[in-house]
């Protein structure tokens, strides 16, 4: 089983990879989709150990901490059609999906606008 520092920096390097390879021609829903991590009480040091890993972690109450990926170069096209947050929705599931495999409790909050 991986440290949690393991776990979230294979989920960033997951994220940049999905960022990369998003089909340009995908359309989607503009959304605020995030992966969290699952977590009882708002804990500073959590919070701490989280960020430090390049996430801006928010705590809501009954989910946990959701993690938002800083400083992933999300590319914007002229050319490109889709919305832009529907990578959004890609990059939390694979980040949640890496978190699991990597033997954290982690999930997916879909919020759409």
């Amino acid at each position: 089983m991986a440290t949690l520092a393991q776990a979230l920096t294979a989920a960033i390097q997951r994220a940049q990879e999905v960022v990369d390879t998003y089909p340009e021609d995908k359309y989607g829903t503009c959304n605020f989709d995030s992966a969290y991590i699952s977590a009882k009480r708002n804990s500073a040091k959590m919070r701490e150990r989280i960020e430090a890993m390049g996430f801006r972690a928010d705590y809501r109450k009954g989910w946990g901490f959701l993690l938002s990926p800083q400083g992933l170069d999300y590319p914007r096209r002229p050319e490109w059609k889709g919305c832009f947050h529907a990578r959004k929705t890609a990059v939390a599931e694979a980040i949640a999906k890496t978190l699991k495999d990597n033997g954290v409790k982690a999930g997916v909050f879909y919020k759409m606008d």
